[in-house]
């Protein structure tokens, strides 16, 4: 299936409605297994920020956005450092 995908050079949606299509009309194998990763962290990675070996926000009303937490208020929020590894 993998090697079909990549034949084809079908983008991800495409490419995850024909492995739909194919198992809804049993064409294949019993037991193939289906997997299709996703990139979710995208809309997030924006307000991160790598700077020697350290990865932090430097947004933090726009992590709560994208959270979809809108009603931010500065003063209801404490910031704290997790030095863990």
């Amino acid at each position: 299936m993998n090697d079909s995908i990549c034949d084809l050079n079908l983008p991800t949606q495409s490419s995850e409605l024909l492995a739909s299509r194919l198992q809804e009309k049993h064409l294949l194998h019993p037991g193939t297994h289906i997997t299709f990763y996703r990139n979710r962290e995208q809309e997030f990675v924006q307000v991160f920020v790598s700077s020697d070996g350290l990865v932090y926000f430097h947004d933090l009303k726009s992590l709560l956005e994208a959270m979809g937490l809108t009603q931010y208020k500065d003063e209801e929020w404490r910031h704290c450092i997790d030095g863990s590894k």
